[in-house]
């Protein structure tokens, strides 16, 4: 069985304690196909962690470290448990979260200063 995958990335949840990715793919031409597989780690070709994602093409892996590069690939298998090659690679980093800048800073600063009777000079 050999089946050939596109990995493609859709959108990110990002926050600064765990990022999400969703990847999307073409589905194999292959009847025998029941399923994909993700793979991914930290360096290309260095798959630490997989996940059976099930006969769909496209997955969300949770629980990503903001900062960190990940690599997918992807393999297809059937119902006795036959596997694809790996898909081509690819790869993301999800975004460490940024602060937003605070607007009208000054303003709320002079207002609570009148209020509690301070000068805001």
């Amino acid at each position: 069985m050999k089946a050939r995958l596109i990995l493609l990335l859709l959108c990110s949840a990002l926050s600064a304690a765990a990022a999400s990715v969703t990847l999307a793919w073409d589905a194999s031409p292959d009847a025998s196909v029941t399923g994909y597989r993700i793979y991914f780690g930290p360096a290309s070709g260095a798959y630490t962690n997989s996940a059976t994602v099930g006969n769909v093409t496209n997955a969300t892996l949770t629980n990503l470290k903001a900062g960190a590069i990940y690599y997918f690939a992807a393999t297809a298998y059937d119902g006795s448990g036959l596997e694809s090659a790996f898909s081509n690679e690819t790869s993301y980093t999800p975004p460490l979260q940024t602060l937003l800048p605070v607007t009208g800073f000054r303003a709320v600063i002079a207002s609570l200063a009148r209020f509690f009777g301070f000068s805001a000079g």
